[in-house]
């Protein structure tokens, strides 16, 4: 019985990148869905006008998460087919990447907090 593994079929990167962006989406998915209960606790101790700056700061911290990991398990990914012999320093240094960019993120979030929190302090 001759198996060809999916990376080395017809189109196997694409259906492996495929399956990944699913993955991807059923995963955001599931992190609002956990979001959901607080959601209603916080409306009920806090009423509208503090679940509506709750949501408003999720949103900017969702979308800064998702600008800090563009395309860094494409290009990750890309970079350990590519390479021969020892991948660890290339799992390394993405994580380094991704750490220096969310923490500059969430600094120019602490020194300019508007975006998170449009209707007051």
């Amino acid at each position: 019985m001759n198996t060809v593994p999916a990376s080395e079929g017809p189109g196997g990167d694409l259906a492996t990148l495929a399956r990944g962006g699913q993955a991807n989406f059923v995963g955001f998915l599931l992190r609002l869905a956990a979001r959901l209960p607080f959601l209603f606790i916080g409306g009920r101790y806090f009423g509208a006008d503090g679940l509506g700056r709750f949501a408003s700061a999720l949103v900017v911290v969702e979308l800064t998460a998702m600008l800090c990991t563009i395309g860094e398990k494409r290009g990750l990914a890309q970079r350990l087919s590519e390479s021969e012999g020892d991948q660890t320093h290339l799992v390394a240094d993405s994580l380094v990447v991704a750490f220096l960019v969310g923490s500059l993120a969430a600094l120019i979030l602490w020194l300019v907090p508007a975006p998170m929190f449009p209707s007051g302090v």
